[in-house]
C-alpha cells in the first residue's frame, strides 16, 4: 500500500486543486475568467469604442453592456458536498492503483483507506476552514515536491501557487482566478500581440515576463489578516519539520499545533482595518525593492501603488486613494522602459534610462516650492469657509476646495504628470465599478465588471503601450530641464522652465476636468509660480 506521504498527496491533489467535474460544469478552470468578468472585458471595449467616437454617456453604454451579457452567463452548479468528492477521489484511488496492476483485494482496501482519511480530514466539524484546508494541501504538496528532489524555493513557489489556486477556486461561492493567473493571461495576451507586431521571440518573451512581473507587484497584495500570518508561521514550521528529515504526517500535527498556538496568542486584538493592511502589506516589499537596485522613493511609489490597489480590490468599507505624483512617474517610467525594450535596446540601458526618467519626472512635477503650496493652501482655505458660509454642507464643500487645492497646484506650482495607458485604465476600470454601484447593481457584479475591464484594458496596452498626447510633451520638457541644470546648475530656475515647456505642449492634450458632487464642474485660471 502506498505511504500515508503519498496518499495524501494524491488525495489533496484530487479533491482540492482539480475538481475537474465541478470546474468544467461551472466553466472556469485555472486562470479562465468567470463569465462576469469576461462580460466586463466586453464592456470595456464597448466603453473604448464609445470614448474613440467622441461618444456620450460612455460608462452608462459600458453598463448596459455588460448587464445584456451577464443576464446570459449560466448559473454556476451547487458544488458536489464533501463526501462526494471524498468519495470520487477514493474511486480514483481505486482506479489509478488497479491500473497499475495490483489485485482487487489490495485496491479495494486502499479505497476504503482513502476514503476514511478523506472524511476524517476534511469532512468532519472542527477541522479548520477551507482556507486551512487548502494550507494543509500546500503542505503536502510542499513535502512531495522535496521528497521528489525539487529544491526548498521551489517547491515553496509550487506550495504558493497551489494554495492561492486553491483558496481561489473553493473557498468563495464563485471559482475565480488566482491574481497572479490573471496577470500570466495578460501576459500572454501582450506576447502574443507582441509577436504579430514582428518583433523578436526574444524580446517579446522579455517584455511579457516584465508586464506579467509589475502586473503582481502592483495588483496582487493582498490584506493579510492575523489568521492568513499564523498560516504562513504554520507553513514555515511543517517546512523546518521537513527539512530537519520529518515525514509530512509526522510534520503535519506540528504545524496545526503552531498554527493554533499562533492564532491563540496573536490573534485575539481586534483586526487593523483593511486599508491600513493593504498598507503594511505593501510597504514590507520596499526592503527588497531598494536592495534590488531600486532608488527609496521609486521603490515608496510603487508600495503606494500596489497599497491603493489592494484597497480597490479587496476594502469594501475605504475608497482607494488617487494616484501619487510619484506613482504617476513610476508608471510613465515603466511604459518607456517598455518601448525602449521593444525598439531593441539592451534591458540594463532601458532599466538605467527609466530610473532617470522617474527622478527627471518626480523633480518637473512633484516637487513644489513651500511658497507656492502655501499660497494654494490659503487660497483653497478661504474658498471653503465661504462655501461654508452660504450654507453647503461639509462634505460638497469639502470636495470643492479639495479640487480648487488640485488645480491650484498644477496650474502654478508644477503640471500633473502625465497619464499614461496603465494608469487610464485603472481610472477607467474604477469609474465603471462607481457607476455600475450607483445603479444598484450587486457589489459582486460590479468588482467582476471592474475586474474584467481593467484585464482587458491593461492586455490592450500591449509590449510597446501607445504613447498619450501628455507623454508626448514629456521629453522636450526633460530635455529643457536637463538642459538648464546643467548650463546653470539653477534647479529651481531649470523646474521652472521645464515645465512651461511642458505646459505649453500640453495646452493641445485633452483636458482632465473635475465632476463634484453637486455636478457642477470647476475651471480655474491662476497665474504660474515655482
Amino acid at each position: 500500500m502506498r505511504s500515508v506521504r503519498l496518499l495524501g498527496m494524491s488525495l489533496f491533489g484530487l479533491l482540492l486543486v482539480t475538481w475537474p467535474a465541478y470546474a468544467e460544469d461551472s466553466g472556469t478552470d485555472s486562470g479562465s475568467p468567470t463569465c462576469q468578468q469576461q462580460c466586463g472585458a466586453q464592456a470595456e471595449t464597448v466603453y473604448r469604442q464609445c470614448q474613440q467616437a467622441q461618444g456620450s454617456d460612455c460608462l452608462s453604454q459600458a453598463h448596459a453592456a455588460y448587464e445584456s451579457c451577464a443576464d446570459a452567463c449560466p448559473t454556476p452548479p451547487a458544488p458536489p458536498s464533501c463526501g462526494d468528492r471524498c468519495a470520487a477521489a477514493a474511486d480514483e484511488e481505486q482506479a489509478d492503483c488497479l491500473a497499475e496492476g495490483k489485485g482487487a483485494d489490495v485496491c479495494d482496501a486502499l479505497r476504503t483507506a482513502t476514503l476514511g482519511f478523506c472524511t476524517a480530514k476534511l469532512c468532519g466539524a472542527g477541522d479548520g476552514t477551507c482556507e486551512d484546508k487548502c494550507t494543509l494541501y500546500g503542505n503536502l504538496l510542499y513535502a512531495h515536491c522535496v521528497a521528489e528532489g525539487g529544491t526548498a524555493e521551489d517547491c515553496g513557489h509550487e506550495q504558493t501557487s497551489a494554495v492561492q489556486r486553491c483558496v481561489a477556486e473553493h473557498c468563495s461561492d464563485t471559482p475565480q482566478p488566482t491574481c497572479p493567473d490573471r496577470c500570466a493571461a495578460i501576459a500572454k495576451k501582450v506576447n502574443d500581440g507582441c509577436l504579430a507586431e514582428g518583433h523578436p521571440t526574444d524580446v517579446c518573451g522579455a517584455l511579457a515576463d516584465e508586464v506579467n512581473r509589475k502586473c503582481v507587484a502592483e495588483h496582487c497584495t493582498e490584506p493579510e489578516t492575523c489568521d492568513d500570518e499564523c498560516r504562513e508561521a504554520a507553513e514555515d514550521a511543517f517546512k523546518t519539520c521537513i527539512a530537519n528529515g520529518g515525514a509530512a504526517n509526522a510534520c503535519e500535527p506540528q504545524a496545526k499545533q503552531a498554527l493554533d498556538a499562533c492564532v491563540a496568542s496573536a490573534c485575539g486584538e481586534p483586526e487593523p482595518s483593511c486599508e491600513d493592511r493593504c498598507k503594511a502589506a505593501a510597504a514590507a516589499g520596499i526592503g527588497d525593492c531598494v536592495a534590488g537596485g531600486t532608488s527609496e522613493d521609486q521603490c515608496k511609489a510603487q508600495a503606494a501603488d500596489a497599497a491603493r490597489n489592494c484597497i480597490a480590490q479587496n476594502c469594501d468599507d475605504a475608497d482607494a486613494p488617487e494616484p501619487t505624483c510619484p506613482e504617476l512617474c513610476d508608471s510613465h517610467a515603466h511604459q518607456d522602459f517598455l518601448r525602449c525594450v521593444a525598439a531593441g535596446q539592451p534591458e540594463a540601458t532601458c532599466t538605467d534610462a527609466a530610473k532617470n526618467e522617474f527622478d527627471t519626472c518626480v523633480a518637473l512635477h512633484c516637487r513644489m516650492s513651500e511658497k507656492c503650496t502655501d499660497f494654494c493652501d490659503a487660497r483653497t482655505a478661504r474658498l471653503e469657509a465661504k462655501c461654508l458660509r452660504k450654507g453647503v454642507d461639509e462634505a460638497t464643500c469639502a470636495a470643492r476646495s479639495d479640487a480648487f487645492d488640485r488645480t491650484c497646484r498644477s496650474t502654478r506650482c508644477a503640471p500633473p504628470p502625465p497619464d499614461t495607458c496603465v494608469v487610464n485604465c485603472q481610472t477607467t476600470a474604477d469609474a465603471m465599478k462607481q457607476d455600475c454601484l450607483a445603479a444598484g447593481t450587486p457589489a459582486d457584479d460590479c468588482a467582476a465588471l471592474a475586474q474584467g475591464a481593467l484585464d482587458q484594458c491593461l492586455a490592450s496596452c500591449g509590449a510597446t503601450p501607445p504613447t498619450t498626447c501628455a507623454e508626448a510633451c514629456e521629453p522636450p520638457a526633460e530635455d529643457k530641464y536637463e538642459k538648464v541644470l546643467e548650463r546653470t546648475n539653477d534647479e529651481k530656475r531649470a523646474r521652472k522652465k521645464g515645465r512651461r515647456v511642458f505646459r505649453h505642449c500640453a495646452e493641445d492634450c485633452p483636458t482632465i476636468t473635475t465632476t463634484l458632487p453637486d455636478t457642477t464642474t470647476t475651471t480655474t485660471t491662476l497665474p504660474e509660480g515655482d
